[in-house]
């Protein structure tokens, strides 16, 4: 698990550890442990573990291969934008992002019905 906000760390291991403080009481800090929060099972299989593992080898390279599409779509559509045909995302200067999606925000649902069954009619789409 990767937690971006050391805040998060307590919390994510118990939740890990099925809601409960299981954890403190194997490194010695609790008499027992007991249920704190909610919690399930969310240990993956070791194949996907395996498969997760390859992907946090390779974070930067992805993150950095996705940003650079993601500029490529943002400096493509800002022409567009400037006519007032759709809105590009915004993204505040204090903030990062993974580019994990691209959006558009369409002036109505009419433009945005017609743009989505153009996209399908040229076989693009999610």
């Amino acid at each position: 698990m990767l937690v971006n906000d050391e805040r998060f760390i307590e919390r994510a291991e118990v939740i890990r550890e099925k809601g409960t403080n299981r954890s403190k009481f194997f490194r010695g800090e609790v008499d027992k442990y007991t249920w704190v929060d909610s919690g399930s099972s969310y240990l993956p299989s070791e194949l996907i573990a395996a498969f997760l593992w390859a992907q946090m080898e390779e974070a930067e390279a992805i993150t950095t291969r996705r940003l650079e599409i993601w500029w490529n779509y943002h400096e493509s559509i800002e022409k567009l934008e400037e006519k007032g045909y759709v809105r590009r995302p915004f993204v505040p200067d204090c903030c990062q992002h993974n580019a994990h999606m691209y959006y558009l925000l369409m002036p109505d649902l009419k433009t945005r019905t017609l743009f989505i069954d153009f996209m399908k009619q040229h076989n693009i789409h999610d």
